[in-house]
């Protein structure tokens, strides 16, 4: 081989291994920015979700009927607050529903929006049956059940998101 295509051997070689380089430092780079943004999303899915537990806990349909004064018949104050805070938590999932990167966790979002709805109106009809001996506890806790279920795969469905 003569000493001009060895030079150009050599200056070839090196033009691969530095666009080799190049092109695994950006996608190191990228990959490692695609972790920290799921991390971060995790973070909020996490602040959004989170407070919701406790609602739930606290708007179980057995905790309601055996703690709310017979007078309430689910119009009273407790009740009151539980929608305040239902529609601050449905406001948190619907932002959650329209603007998650993952189309499942949107999916399940929406749906929770619904049966966050659903369960404490069920509740207060339990609440009522108090004063009325209905028997809605089913129908209510079928509803609450089914916000918790909800709850639990969003919660999955953010956490699989965020560990990617």
């Amino acid at each position: 081989m003569n000493e001009t295509a060895t030079a150009v051997l050599l200056a070839a070689s090196g033009g691969i291994g530095a666009f080799a380089g190049a092109a695994i430092t950006t996608a190191l780079n990228y990959r490692t920015q695609d972790k920290t943004h799921r991390r971060e999303q995790l973070r909020r899915d996490a602040e959004t979700l989170g407070p919701i537990h406790e609602y739930l806990f606290a708007t179980s349909p057995d905790r309601l009927a055996m703690n709310a004064p017979v007078s309430d018949q689910g119009t009273g104050e407790q009740y009151d607050r539980l929608i305040e805070r239902r529609d601050q938590h449905i406001s948190a999932v619907q932002i959650l529903a329209a603007g998650h990167p993952d189309a499942k966790v949107r999916s399940v979002a929406r749906e929770l929006t619904t049966a966050l709805f659903n369960g404490l109106t069920s509740a207060g009809w339990v609440m009522r049956d108090r004063v009325y001996e209905g028997k809605r506890y089913d129908v209510a806790n079928e509803d609450h059940q089914h916000a918790l279920d909800l709850l639990r795969e969003l919660d999955e469905r953010t956490t699989a998101y965020g560990d990617k």
